[in-house]
């Protein structure tokens, strides 16, 4: 399996690739995955021009290819005092186990030379990985593993518990401590279209954008210039022809005209805009507060425990409706805005509704950050399935004063076993371990 690996230039250890290290000389090297057609890799014809033909006419070759790969290692490990070659020798699946060839080229060579005293092997029999099957992995809670999460409960640290991060607490302990304790990052995974990230973040920019012009209007006239952009949408496509070559196509401060699939892109946004600005046509009495609002709270005693945490977050949008202040939360995805109890926020189950528990905590957050008394209306914009209200039992919830108490309990639950001495166990729902970046290591990777 692969995982993201990032190094310190400046440190004691730095990962690179064999590309990198060109120009480089290290007096200790380890190489890792010497493995055949791992090191080198292993060659795909992405030509329908045959070999020979290639050759002939003197185009590049996979011989070539090798031949680079070669002097790469070679210049790599030729200034090197101690090499290590790392490789698995285990069969399994698809790997034959085989050491990659340049192993034996280099054995080959200190034994014609008579200095093979200067290699020397040592073999280490791994455990076999019954845990990847048997589900028992986990993250032991040592006193370094607990000096670092309790950071997370240290003002000023720079260390945050967020809904994203407690969301993930909730469906895999064991994903939490490799992403938040040891700091593997999420691997992002190119893909031909644009990914929902960036199409969220272009969204949301876009909404921002809009809105953060009515600041200072009253309900009457956001009405009118919100009727005014239904009625000449092309006014809102420059705002997202800019976003999407800032966000998509990576040029900042661009208004060039889009082509391809940027077209494409900039309908599905325009789409999602104007679901929301008719929307809010409808709800007539709406008066605009902020957008993009950051909140930051140092030790946060939000369950009464003394369980307090750092906590930060961004809010999407705040507003009101008449005197009614909402938080408003843009979703571009598939999340559900139904529950049937508090309780069901935090179940361990696939389709558990974590967006709501996300606009819950910011309302918390909120009135912590404000000194706001006065009960606040959660609210999410599910953009993709046109819904814009949290129901719960077929009732469309009106204000979170209500449930508060129930989900602070709840809330104080989960904060407790997350800074309590159990280990970080692997999830019981195997639901969400088939879209994970972790399951192959998990043994949990869908065949």
């Amino acid at each position: 399996f692969a995982l993201p690996l990032e190094g310190e230039p400046l440190g004691v250890l730095q990962m690179m690739g064999v590309l990198e290290t060109s120009a480089l000389d290290f007096r200790n090297v380890f190489v890792v995955s010497m493995n055949e057609k791992t090191f080198p890799s292993k060659h795909y014809t992405r030509s329908f021009i045959p070999e020979f033909l290639r050759h002939f006419y003197g185009l590049s070759t996979y011989r070539r290819k090798d031949t680079i790969y070669a002097y790469y290692f070679y210049r790599m490990i030729s200034r090197a005092e101690n090499v290590w070659l790392l490789y698995d020798a285990r069969v399994q699946g698809i790997s034959s186990g085989e050491r990659s060839r340049y192993i034996q080229r280099l054995e080959y060579a200190y034994k014609t030379a008579g200095k093979e005293s200067l290699i020397k092997e040592f073999y280490y029999d791994f455990p076999k990985y019954a845990s990847r099957s048997n589900d028992t992995l986990r993250g032991i809670k040592t006193e370094r593993v607990m000096n670092i999460l309790n950071r997370y409960r240290t003002p000023n640290s720079g260390k945050y518990l967020s809904a994203s991060s407690i969301n993930t607490f909730i469906n895999c302990p064991f994903r939490f401590y490799l992403e938040y304790i040891e700091g593997y990052p999420e691997e992002k995974n190119v893909t031909d279209f644009i990914d929902d990230s960036t199409m969220g973040t272009i969204v949301h920019e876009v909404l921002q954008h809009i809105y953060d012009q009515y600041k200072d209007y009253n309900a009457e006239r956001i009405n009118s210039e919100l009727n005014d952009l239904r009625t000449y949408p092309y006014k809102i496509k420059k705002f997202i022809i800019r976003s999407i070559n800032k966000n998509y196509i990576k040029i900042k401060d661009c208004d060039r005209e889009l082509t391809g699939e940027s077209v494409v892109i900039c309908s599905i946004v325009l789409h999602f805009v104007m679901r929301v600005i008719n929307h809010d046509i409808s709800l007539k009495d709406l008066t605009y507060v902020s957008s993009e609002e950051k909140l930051k709270i140092e030790g946060w005693d939000l369950c009464g425990e003394n369980l307090k945490f750092n906590f930060k977050c961004v809010i999407d949008r705040v507003d009101k409706i008449k005197d009614n202040l909402r938080i408003v939360d843009y979703k571009t995805g598939g999340d559900t805005v139904e529950f049937s109890k508090v309780k069901s926020l935090f179940y361990l189950k696939s389709n558990r509704p974590k967006a709501i528990l996300q606009v819950m905590l910011y309302c918390h957050a909120y009135r912590h950050s404000h000194n706001f008394d006065r009960d606040i209306i959660p609210s999410i914009y599910n953009l993709r399935n046109n819904k814009y209200a949290i129901s719960q039992s077929n009732k469309v919830l009106y204000g979170y004063e209500s449930y508060s108490q129930d989900f602070i309990k709840e809330m104080s639950d989960v904060i407790s076993k997350l800074f309590d001495e159990e280990p970080f166990n692997m999830t019981n729902c195997k639901e969400h371990c088939i879209f994970c970046q972790f399951n192959d290591l998990c043994g949990r990777k869908k065949s």
